[in-house]
Formats: C-alpha cells, sequence, structure tokens
C-alpha cells in the first residue's frame, strides 16, 4: 500500500495545494479562476513551498493554463493566464521579485502532466503521463528528490485522493463565497485527517494543512 510509506523519511511527500473558496470551490461554474487572492505576501510564501519541492504534478486543464504564461514570465510577467472551459487568470501589472521568482522555478522543475487528450506536452522539462497508476506513482515517490506538488487540477486531485496518494492537504480558503461552482473535496468516503498546521495572510486568506493519516 502506497500509505504505509508516508512517514518513511526516504519517501517522497505528495502535497495537494488547492485555492479554495469558502464554499469549498476550486473553480467557478464555467472554470472561472479569476477569484483567487495571490499578492506579493503570498507569492513570497509559495516561493517558500517550491524550495521544498522539484517536482510538479499537472492536470491538462492547470497544465494548459500555466503554460500560456509561466514561460515567459520571468522575463516579461504580465498578462493573462487562460485555458480551457474560460479558466482564466489575470497577472499583476506591476509583478513582484517574488512573482518573477516563482515562474522561474516553476519552469525549471520537472512537471508530470496527466492527460488522456493531450498529444504532446511543450513547456519545459514536462512529461505527458495518460493514467494515474498507483504503483508507478509509489515509484516516483522513492525515487531521490524533494517533494511533489500537485497544483490545483481538480480532476487529477480527485484522482490522488480516491487511490490515498496525498501527504498533505494544503488548502488555501479564500475570503469569497461562490455560490455554485467546481468543488474537488465531494464524493469521498469518510477518512479522518492530522491537523498540520494554518496560515493567516494579510488579504484574509487562510492557509490549512492537513496530513494523511
Amino acid at each position: 500500500m502506497v500509505d504505509e510509506a508516508i512517514d518513511d523519511p526516504k519517501v517522497r511527500r505528495i502535497v495537494l495545494q488547492e485555492m479554495v473558496s469558502l464554499d469549498g470551490f476550486a473553480a467557478g461554474p464555467n472554470g472561472e479562476f479569476d477569484w483567487p487572492l495571490a499578492d506579493e505576501e503570498f507569492e513570497k510564501h509559495a516561493n517558500e513551498l517550491l524550495d521544498t519541492a522539484d517536482t510538479l504534478l499537472l492536470g491538462r486543464k492547470t497544465y494548459e493554463m500555466f503554460a500560456t504564461y509561466r514561460p515567459t514570465a520571468a522575463s516579461s510577467p504580465t498578462g493573462t493566464m487562460g485555458g480551457p472551459e474560460g479558466a482564466e487568470f489575470t497577472v499583476p501589472t506591476s509583478p513582484t521579485k517574488a512573482h518573477k521568482e516563482v515562474a522561474r522555478k516553476m519552469n525549471s522543475y520537472r512537471k508530470v502532466v496527466f492527460s488522456r487528450s493531450l498529444i504532446k506536452v511543450e513547456w519545459a522539462n514536462s512529461i505527458l503521463v495518460r493514467e494515474v497508476n498507483p504503483k508507478d506513482i509509489d515509484e516516483m515517490k522513492r525515487q531521490n528528490g524533494k517533494d511533489m506538488l500537485l497544483l490545483g487540477s481538480i480532476d487529477l486531485a480527485r484522482s490522488f485522493i480516491r487511490h490515498g496518494l496525498i501527504d498533505e492537504y494544503r488548502l488555501w480558503v479564500n475570503p469569497i463565497i461562490l455560490g455554485k461552482g467546481m468543488a474537488f473535496l465531494e464524493g469521498f468516503d469518510r477518512r479522518k485527517l492530522g491537523f498540520a498546521g494554518t496560515r493567516t495572510f494579510g488579504s484574509g486568506l487562510v492557509e490549512l494543512r492537513y496530513k494523511q493519516l
């Protein structure tokens, strides 16, 4: 079982990082992503979290959204990230050093993209995987390296949760009620998690961290 290795210091962790609204949605009903708070304080924190990892796990929609912007963000960090189904995120007009550093790290890290429909992935250091195979993920976790971050990617996150592959849940709760949208923590059997920490940001964003028991 994959879960048996969670406390082994030699095994890399998979950390799910998800922006959510107060009512538990990770995107608007059409994939809108224009509501999360990501100011300079948060981006400095994001940089610190990236330093703990060397691999990003992405679903197709999140990959396409990032790939429209991140490759050039370090040198030209303005504009809009856009993806299918209406996903959109407007980046700062006066980007900070932290914002550029996030882009630099994401560009240099290994990216594992899970998709059955993509023909190829062109973002630097990306590889394409067709399905979530727990045995393959377990092998990845036993390779040398730092943590692996699963960013957004609602459908992929659900699949990892169902297979018990998440070691830490890192949820950023935004002070907004969307009313309707795309939830990812639904349709699962009951499971108890261990509290791992919290942090409050000046913007009103609250980070909640839980670990798989």
